[in-house]
C-alpha cells in the first residue's frame, strides 16, 4: 500500500467539553506519539514509552517512522510491542528488505531435508552480509508479524492537527496544516499517490534538476499563506520522517507565526548507542503543541561501525 490515512479517532482534536469518553477522561485532547527508527532496540522503546507516560487507554496513539527491525537484537520483540499497542507505522527500507528476503526464502520448498540444507548453505554463501542479516531477521519473525509488516503503508497521511479548531483560535489555520509520516522523505510538488516507492523509503537528499524561475518562486510564496485578495492557499505539509541517523535529530528552529521549517527528522541513531526520539503532539488551549522526548540507547553489537 502506498498511502494510508490515519483514522480520525486517533488525531488530536479540540473538544467542546472536558473529560469526554473521546479523550479518555483526561479533559484534554488525545496525544500522538511519533517515534523514530527503533531497529530492534526493545529496551530503549520501553524506556521511551515510560518516559512519555504512554497510555493508549487514555487516548494516546503510537506511530513509527519505519525501520522498527534489523541491526538491533530484538526485531520480533519490537514488532510484537507495536502490534500489542495498536500502533501505526510506515514501511522503512529495512522492513522492505526483510519482506523481500522472506519472500525469496519461501519461494519454493526442496523435496528433502538434505536438499533443504544444501540449498540453504548455497544461498547463504552467495549472500552479502546485509542479505544474511535480512534473512536472519525474517526467520525471527512470526507469520503474523510478517503479515503485519507487509500491510504497513509507505506514506501515512494524518492531515490537519488539531481537528475541530485552529492554531489558537481567531480563525487561524491548524498548527499543523497537513501532516504526513514517511520513512525517508517525499519529492516536492508531487502528489502522495504519485510518489516513487523506492525514493520514499530510501532518499536522504534530493537534487533539483533546474533552478526555480521568478514565477515558480511567486507560486511558492502564494502557497505559504493568503494572497493579497485574501484567498485561502493550499495547506502547508509537515513531513515527519526517520532514516537519516547520520544527520541525527532534525527539528525546526522556529515553528509557527509564519516562521517555521516543515520537517521533523526523528532518527537519532539509537542502534548506534545514541538516542531514541519521540515527537509528542497534543492539544492545549485550542492549539496543537509538541515536545521532543529522548532516551539514551545502548549500541547494538551487530551494527557496523561505519554507520556511526
Amino acid at each position: 500500500m502506498l498511502v494510508d490515512t490515519l483514522p480520525e479517532e486517533f488525531v488530536p482534536a479540540v473538544y467542546s467539553g472536558e473529560g469526554t469518553s473521546a479523550d479518555g477522561g483526561r479533559g484534554t485532547a488525545r496525544r500522538l506519539v511519533i517515534i523514530g527508527d527503533v531497529h530492534g532496540q526493545t529496551k530503549a522503546l520501553e524506556d521511551l514509552l515510560e518516559k512519555v507516560q504512554f497510555n493508549n487507554t487514555k487516548g494516546d496513539h503510537l506511530i513509527f517512522t519505519g525501520d522498527l527491525i534489523n541491526k538491533g537484537p530484538d526485531s520480533a520483540g519490537v514488532v510484537a510491542m507495536a502490534m500489542r499497542l495498536g500502533a501505526h507505522s510506515v514501511r522503512g527500507n529495512h522492513e522492505d528488505r526483510v519482506l523481500l528476503a522472506h519472500a525469496a526464502m519461501n519461494k519454493k520448498s526442496p523435496a528433502t531435508a538434505a536438499d533443504a540444507l544444501t540449498a540453504h548453505q548455497v544461498a547463504e554463501a552467495a549472500l552479502s552480509k546485509g542479505d544474511q542479516r535480512d534473512r536472519e531477521t525474517a526467520r525471527s519473525l512470526s507469520d503474523e508479524q510478517i503479515r503485519w509488516l507487509a500491510e504497513r503503508p509507505l506514506i501515512l497521511h494524518i492531515g490537519p492537527i488539531p481537528r475541530g479548531g485552529g492554531g489558537g483560535g481567531n480563525g487561524q489555520p491548524p498548527t499543523f496544516e497537513n501532516m504526513v509520516v514517511v520513512h525517508a522523505g517525499l519529492v516536492p510538488n508531487v502528489s502522495l499517490e504519485a510518489q516513487d516507492p523506492w525514493a520514499v523509503m530510501n532518499m536522504r537528499t534530493i537534487t533539483l534538476l533546474k533552478r526555480r524561475n521568478k514565477d515558480e518562486k511567486k507560486k511558492e510564496k502564494k502557497k505559504a499563506g493568503k494572497n493579497k485578495k485574501g484567498e485561502e492557499s493550499e495547506p502547508i505539509t509537515t513531513v515527519v520522517y526517520g532514516h537519516d541517523a547520520k544527520s541525527g535529530l532534525q527539528v525546526p528552529k522556529e515553528f509557527g507565526k509564519g516562521k517555521r521549517g516543515y520537517t521533523f527528522g526523528l532518527d537519532s541513531g539509537c542502534v548506534y548507542g545514541k538516542s531514541l526520539t519521540a515527537l509528542v503532539i497534543e492539544v492545549k488551549d485550542g492549539a496543537a503543541v509538541y515536545e521532543i522526548v529522548q532516551v539514551d540507547c545502548e549500541a547494538a553489537a551487530a551494527v557496523d561501525a561505519v554507520a556511526k
